[in-house]
């Protein structure tokens, strides 16, 4: 049993006309596999896969029939603290969901949509920077609504990562870890990088990773 459960059938990406059914549940956790109907049949059986490592992610549910068959998801943020807001209560970035085949099973993820571009203002682009032993500030570029896109090349840390409204986001090359907030989710470089996407929306930072 679970709160707030969501199910529905997703196509598999790059395996034209084969669909599975995703069930999920309150705290982020999901199972993928087959349905008939009357039974609902994991890949990986009834151990439920993790799909957001935050602490304030909560409840989340999809919508059904959205537009060019996209599955869009959105989250209460439970338990966040809002001083000088004039509201108590937040929902997360709409995410699309996309349903993957890989070596270890079914697994679902979840991207900002792309609409969110449509808010951007200002831009600012730096690329071939060299950071050694220790930080890089960049002043000005400051802001408490913010859409961070980074590609980090590891070399020979053992250690990196950024540090967004104070708050560190750290990368644990030893560990392949990213930590944040109190919170740690596993992560593998590709080709010796990885790649975050932050979203700030004033009291509130959202990570995407690879």
């Amino acid at each position: 049993a679970s709160e707030c459960p969501d199910f529905f059938q997703m196509p598999i990406e790059n395996e034209p006309g084969k669909t599975a059914w995703v069930w999920t549940s309150a705290n982020a956790k999901y199972l993928a596999g087959t349905f008939d109907g009357h039974r609902f049949a994991p890949d990986h059986g009834f151990t439920p896969l993790q799909n957001e490592f935050g602490h304030n992610f909560y409840a989340a549910q999809t919508y059904s029939n959205a537009p060019a068959g996209r599955r869009i998801q959105i989250a209460w943020m439970r338990d966040g603290q809002y001083p000088g807001m004039p509201f108590n209560q937040q929902l997360s970035f709409p995410t699309e969901l996309t349903l993957h085949a890989t070596a270890d099973g079914l697994r679902l993820y979840r991207r900002p949509i792309p609409e969110i571009q449509t808010l951007h203002g200002r831009a600012a682009h730096l690329a071939n920077l060299n950071i050694a032993n220790g930080e890089k500030d960049f002043e000005n570029l400051h802001g408490d609504l913010l859409d961070i896109n980074a590609t980090i090349e590891i070399a020979t840390a053992s250690q990196t990562g950024l540090r967004v409204a104070g708050e560190p986001i750290v990368f644990d090359v030893g560990k392949n870890t990213l930590s944040w907030l109190g919170a740690t989710a596993r992560l593998t470089p590709v080709d010796g990088r990885i790649t975050l996407r932050v979203l700030v929306d004033r009291p509130t930072i959202e990570i995407f990773a690879n």
